[in-house]
């Protein structure tokens, strides 16, 4: 019963249909003799007792067909099997009963009934089919003994006593011998078969596995067969390509990658002169959308269990963002080191122009000048004095220094850049300045570093101004569009000038790129890196000819620490 239980449902039930099915055609192929004997031999003793075998074949018949439509709402499948087991010996019985009895030669139907009852129950089915064959046999021994005998089989004549025993203790032994051998059988199998079913279940638990594991992989992963055909695909291959599955399945390698070192490959494989067990390279691909995308490749040989070559495996992985990032490093080194010379000459440089610009002053008071060469003096004085300046916003960019942040009220940081501003001579007298700003707002930012990007802001709405208007000035603490901060302030500086073309927009933070006759082009580049410095970042909004709005956004809690070069 046990080892019953243990049985799967999918193979009990596919044994059932077996059983049936033999037993169909046991008794149709019975049913076909009788019919050929009854038409050769119609006026027969032997005939005679067909019509109780019509009556047999027609219980099977009725047995099989109820079976059947029992099977469909099968709940308890083994008392189903034990109906079953009983119902065939009944029937045995029967046709031996109608078959000369215990002379018949459908006794090795008895046999059939335990190797049935071993297949379906094993030791279980085994026993129960050996008894009930036994006790019917013995059963129709005793009527026939008891004068009770039914129908006679006429021309067969009956044995003597000693001889009926024997026969009858000869196939009951027989009935124990097939039973012994069919639950051996049948026991074999039955562990042959669960170890079968264990291997099937780990080696499908390993294809799960494999599979999980290659669709998981972020790496692009193609197999082939040796002539290049693709065989499979995972889903990194997809998104890697841009192309859906079923089209890199419906194309070879060298036509999906076409690089002269995939095409070398596959030369070599076919060629049978592959001897090298992986080649890697780099090479350039055009996506759908007409991009092209930079892809590191490696391709290796396929081998089955015994190490013959089966086909082959490609992994490939996007390069362009790395390959992107490494040129970006690689120039932001040369600008590096070209800054760090530009700003030791910018030094260099600064000091004499210090004393040219000290020896042209002395000069000037000490020396009796006519108003030509006053004025020469004058050029040289202030074209030095931009010089140096120039030179002063260089050095500023290519070598900021350390921050050092305290708390500061913003307002006293933009009332005093607006301060300034009024009192300074580069105010136009058609300039308006309007303040909207929040008095309890605090940052940790460094002051002075902060005025400057105030100044160079207000300086450069001012000249976007030649002919007046407004710059206005608002501080107020907004939502940050990061998830990690916790909010920000937004300072916007706006004017009612001209606006900035796009095409210069996208330059704006450029140094060196400016449009203003005279200007330096560091202005707004200092700005962006102070800005950065303080982990904050600057938008602008300036559709051409509405003015321009630059909106500084600064994190309500700036972390103390030495910045790095921008």
């Amino acid at each position: 019963m046990a080892a019953t239980h243990r049985s799967r449902p999918d193979d009990l039930t596919t044994r059932l249909k077996w059983l049936m099915l033999m037993r169909i055609s046991l008794v149709t192929f019975l049913f076909g003799v009788t019919l050929l004997v009854s038409f050769r031999h119609p006026a027969t003793e032997l005939v005679s007792s067909f019509n109780y075998l019509y009556l047999l074949i027609g219980y099977a018949y009725l047995l099989t067909a109820l079976s059947a439509v029992a099977f469909r709402r099968l709940r308890r499948p083994v008392l189903f099997i034990y109906g079953q087991i009983v119902g065939d010996i009944l029937f045995i019985t029967g046709i031996l009963h109608v078959t000369g009895g215990l002379q018949s030669p459908f006794i090795f139907l008895y046999f059939l009934s335990i190797i049935s009852g071993s297949s379906l129950l094993y030791q279980t089915g085994g026993f129960i089919a050996t008894l009930l064959s036994s006790l019917s046999y013995l059963v129709l021994f005793y009527f026939e003994q008891g004068g009770a005998t039914g129908v006679q089989a006429g021309p067969l004549a009956t044995p003597a006593l000693s001889h009926l025993y024997y026969r009858v203790f000869l196939n009951l032994f027989s009935f124990v011998i097939i039973a012994f051998l069919s639950n051996q059988l049948t026991g074999r199998l039955k562990r042959a078969g669960e170890a079968i079913r264990e291997r099937e279940d780990s080696i499908e638990d390993l294809q799960v596995l494999n599979e999980n594991i290659v669709q998981s992989v972020t790496s692009g992963l193609i197999t082939t067969d040796l002539a290049g055909i693709i065989t499979s695909a995972n889903i990194s291959s997809e998104k890697i390509l841009k192309i859906t599955r079923r089209e890199i399945m419906r194309t070879t390698l060298d036509r999906l990658f076409p690089l002269p070192q995939v095409g070398d490959y596959l030369a070599r494989v076919s060629a049978n002169i592959s001897d090298d067990v992986f080649s890697r390279f780099e090479g350039s691909r055009e996506t759908p959308f007409g991009e092209e995308m930079i892809l590191g490749m490696t391709l290796s040989l396929l081998r089955n269990n015994r190490g013959n070559p089966v086909g082959l495996l490609c992994t490939f992985q996007d390069l362009t963002q790395i390959k992107t990032l490494e040129g970006e490093m690689r120039r932001r080194e040369q600008l590096a080191m070209v800054g760090e010379l530009a700003a030791g000459i910018a030094h260099e440089i600064r000091n004499p122009l210090a004393s040219m610009s000290g020896s042209i002053q002395v000069l000037a008071s000490e020396l009796e000048l006519n108003e030509d060469s006053r004025k020469l003096m004058d050029i040289i004085l202030k074209e030095t004095d931009r010089l140096n300046n120039l030179i002063g916003n260089f050095l500023m960019y290519a070598r900021p220094r350390p921050l050092a942040c305290k708390p500061v009220r913003l307002k006293d940081l933009l009332e005093d850049s607006v301060t300034l501003l009024r009192n300074s001579d580069r105010l136009p007298g058609g300039v308006c300045i309007e303040t909207d700003l929040d008095s309890d707002t605090e940052l940790l930012v460094d002051a002075m570093a902060m005025r400057q990007v105030f100044w160079n802001l207000v300086i450069n709405a001012i000249e976007a101004m030649p002919d007046g208007g407004l710059l206005k000035i608002v501080s107020a603490s907004v939502s940050s569009k990061h998830a990690a901060d916790p909010g920000v302030v937004r300072v916007s500086i706006s004017d009612t000038g001209n606006g900035i073309e796009p095409g210069i927009k996208e330059k704006l933070f450029f140094p060196f790129h400016t449009t203003k006759e005279g200007g330096s082009g560091l202005g707004l580049a200092i700005v962006h890196q102070i800005i950065k410095q303080h982990d904050g970042w600057v938008d602008v909004v300036s559709p051409p000819g509405e003015g321009s709005v630059f909106h500084l956004y600064l994190p309500e809690s700036t972390p103390v620490r030495m910045h790095q070069e921008v």
